[in-house]
């Protein structure tokens, strides 16, 4: 299972990559299609860390929380590959595409939250 340090680290590369940015959302495995619709095309404020939680925000409101558990990924890869169907989620940034895999949680967080 990923420490804090480890989502502390991921969360700065997110924000190097895609702060400002708008950002392509799509779910290639289909279990989180209706949380991708949602982030797709917004754009992508900040993320930060809090211990081994992960929180993204967008422009429209949106906060996704992600928690890694124990064999979940959250990585950079070339726009240009090949997500495959094991996918939680796939950001596209400028100049990276992030690829979740795996993750324990990966999910929206509405106000009522």
């Amino acid at each position: 299972m990923p420490e804090g340090h480890t989502i502390h680290r991921l969360a700065k590369d997110l924000n190097a990559d895609l702060v400002g940015r708008s950002t392509n959302a799509r779910s290639p495995q289909g279990r989180f299609a209706d949380g991708a619709s949602l982030l797709n095309g917004s754009t992508f404020s900040k993320a930060e860390a809090w211990g081994k939680h992960l929180f993204c925000s967008w422009s429209g409101g949106e906060l996704l929380h992600v928690h890694l558990g124990l064999i979940g990924k959250f990585r950079p890869t070339p726009l240009e590959a090949d997500p495959g169907d094991t996918i939680r989620l796939r950001l596209e940034g400028a100049e990276h595409a992030w690829h979740l895999t795996g993750p324990q949680t990966c999910a929206i967080v509405t106000p009522e939250d």
